[in-house]
């Protein structure tokens, strides 16, 4: 048995975002805009993860809760931030859609590629400047 201490490396799905496909062809621009954004929290999160930490903390705060920002810090270089989603991550979702099939929760596996508009990460990419996210 091996204890996991973190998702990193094992399953990235957690770091899907999702909209609306009717939402999405209708305001593309609104899409792009959030990805770039998201995007760049990643860039900020990977390149000051104490910084990250610490607004987050701050945040969580104004809720009543008090979160140690030290914890945030080390969960944010523990999990994956980048935003691309990747061929390994799609596939990742084919056995959880095949054990849903085999419970009688769905009729059939869905094409999850075909779900994945690259092109509107593309244009987020070209929006923040950034060649890695």
């Amino acid at each position: 048995v091996k204890r996991l201490v973190s998702m990193k490396g094992v399953n990235e799905i957690p770091n899907f975002l999702l909209a609306n496909r009717a939402f999405t062809d209708e305001h593309p621009e609104t899409i792009v805009k959030f990805l770039a954004s998201s995007i760049d929290a990643a860039e900020f999160i990977e390149a000051d993860p104490a910084e990250a930490g610490q607004l987050a903390a701050d945040q969580i705060a104004k809720g009543g809760v008090e979160v140690p920002a030290k914890a945030l810090e080390t969960a944010f270089t523990r999990i994956s931030v980048k935003r691309e989603v990747t061929d390994e991550m799609v596939s990742e979702l084919v056995p959880v859609a095949e054990a849903m099939q085999a419970a009688g929760k769905i009729g059939e596996v869905p094409d999850f590629a075909s779900f994945v508009r690259r092109d509107l990460y593309e244009q987020a990419l070209d929006l923040t400047g950034s060649a890695t996210n």
